[in-house]
């Protein structure tokens, strides 16, 4: 049964694949009737991104996070696709019984510990949403909740894509050359540590003692207590997004994170590896609070020398 679950998925990944193409084919053609080449490579790269943002957020997780990746490599894709991906960060769609999900995870009821919990998330990514509650003390959180049945489903869709790079690697030299199944391996598991909230709260106490006497970076405090494997409630932070700020508003924040990520590169050796707008907000005062470090490496000493 397991094995027919895998041809089912790989087909369903190939249906929405050659879907893709059909739709990115048609409208190719009409690209052709704009004259002037810029505009033709603009609307093309914004094409590409709309036909691959849809795609990707079809087929879930790892997909998804596969985009956020790319969305965040200006160095490599072009700045159409860039944008279109980077709705990808955190602007996905709900997932219902959220507040199910939340009280088996806490295996208790919400009102037990909360006055108040919204049912619409305030951010809703690849793995996992955002809710904003409040406690019976009056202390306003966030509860970060895992989408359902996403650790088995990313763990399926991580062994259908390995496959397929092991397949490309034997029929391709660039493939082979470029290793493409031993970076695919470190994302997939790079995509499965984040689908165990315990990991990332761990992070949090981490990241919150090496900036301990940095005033100007944040990091939200966990509460152990309303935490677990699959559920993670800490303090709710409001602000602004990096790429929302206006020109000449809060002018210092580009050189806070440049030394905020020095100082995890060469001073503590343990680096958020999943840095991106969707994970940064400028509060009223200037600090940048960091988020989702999930996704966080420790630097071995051999590297760090």
């Amino acid at each position: 049964m397991r094995s027919l679950g895998y041809v089912g998925r790989f087909l369903a990944i190939f249906a929405v694949g050659a879907f893709a193409l059909l739709r990115y084919g048609v409208g190719r053609l009409g690209t052709l009737l704009l004259g002037d080449p810029e505009r033709r490579r603009t609307a093309v790269s914004h094409l590409q991104g709309r036909i691959l943002r849809g795609a990707l957020g079809t087929l879930g997780a790892t997909f998804i996070k596969l985009g956020q990746v790319m969305s965040t490599r200006p160095d490599l894709f072009e700045p159409g696709l860039i944008e279109e991906l980077s709705q990808l960060q955190d602007r996905l769609p709900a997932f219902g019984r959220a507040r199910a999900q939340i009280e088996a995870g806490l295996e208790r009821p919400i009102d037990q510990d909360f006055a108040e919990l919204d049912d619409a998330p305030v951010a809703a990514a690849s793995v996992a949403q955002v809710h904003r509650g409040r406690l019976k003390d009056g202390t306003e959180v966030a509860v970060k909740v895992l989408r359902p049945d996403v650790r088995e489903k990313s763990e399926r869709d991580g062994r259908i894509l390995l496959a397929l790079a092991r397949l490309a690697m034997k029929l391709h030299p660039h493939a082979r050359h470029a290793n493409l199944a031993g970076h695919l391996e470190h994302f997939v598991d790079g995509v499965l540590a984040q689908t165990d909230l315990r990991i990332e709260a761990k992070n949090y106490r981490r990241f919150r003692e090496n900036f301990e006497r940095v005033d100007h970076i944040t990091f939200p405090e966990v509460y152990d207590d309303l935490s677990g494997e699959t559920v993670m409630t800490m303090d709710f932070v409001r602000g602004k997004k990096v790429d929302a700020l206006e020109a000449g508003e809060h002018p210092e924040t580009a050189a806070r994170l440049r030394r905020a990520f020095l100082k995890m590169l060469f001073e503590d050796g343990f680096l958020h590896a999943d840095l991106h707008p969707g994970n940064l907000l400028v509060q009223a005062d200037g600090r940048v609070a960091i988020f989702d470090v999930g996704l966080s490496k420790q630097l071995d000493d051999a590297l760090l020398e």
